[in-house]
């Protein structure tokens, strides 16, 4: 696994250089507890990393709701810290609204996320920085339970969509294309990794990013049994 991860991070950054794109790694650590048969708590941190060092960071809290079993709405918290072209760092504010829906097909987990996010309180800075857009943001997806594996194979393609009457609102803005594994073990975390291209459009002078995403989430309650055990599309707590 280090040499393949090792790999991968040689890869992108080649393709970074080639291209006008930038790479980023991203670390996601943070926990899960589940206080009934609907609602669960998700606290996280995550950080992404350029070839300067910390290019932002954000602690956030998530609160789910099970509707049904196809149907789960959230609501996220996020503080966000990034870095500024000089080196400075700016802080904000971001509120996000999820409706999440699955449909199982045998192994397949199909689903389909709609978020709202909405950026606030963000303190005087000179460079733009996407994370505190306002957005509409939907994000198909598709995963498969291997049988008899720790592996599930996953993938996705998210479109944002910039609602605000600006020169360069009212249109998408952005694909970001995911591809990637979550690993299915006995200890109460859920382990992932993923590479995402993020690929900004009719913006100009666009740079967009190569991502190598690493996440690990610890299950207050541990891992139910297998009968009981809900399997999503996805396990990175940022999803949903």
């Amino acid at each position: 696994m280090r040499f393949s991860i090792a790999s991968i991070f040689t890869l992108l950054l080649q393709l970074s250089i080639a291209q006008n794109s930038v790479f980023q790694l991203w670390t996601e650590t943070g926990f899960k507890h589940k206080l009934n048969k609907k609602v669960d708590l998700t606290v996280e941190w995550t950080n992404r990393f350029d070839g300067f060092g910390l290019n932002t960071s954000f602690p956030q809290a998530s609160v789910r709701y099970k509707f049904l079993d196809w149907l789960k709405g959230s609501l996220d918290y996020r503080l966000i810290i990034s870095k500024e072209k000089n080196g400075n760092f700016s802080s904000g504010n971001r509120v996000n609204a999820n409706i999440q829906l699955n449909k199982k097909l045998d192994r397949f987990d199909v689903g389909f996320r709609a978020r709202y996010q909405y950026s606030f309180n963000r303190f005087v800075t000179s460079s733009y920085d996407p994370e505190f857009d306002v957005a509409y943001r939907f994000r198909p997806s598709i995963s498969y339970d291997i049988k008899n594996s720790i592996f599930i194979p996953n993938a996705s393609a998210e479109f944002f969509y910039s609602p605000e009457n600006a020169p360069l609102g009212n249109q998408f803005t952005r694909i970001r294309y995911q591809i990637g594994v979550d690993f299915e073990t006995k200890l109460p975390l859920d382990i992932g990794i993923a590479y995402l291209y993020d690929n900004k459009i009719n913006l100009p002078n666009a740079i967009d990013r190569h991502v190598l995403n690493l996440s690990a989430t610890y299950l207050i309650n541990g891992k139910d049994n297998k009968k009981k055990k809900e399997k999503e599309n996805t396990k990175n707590p940022r999803d949903l």
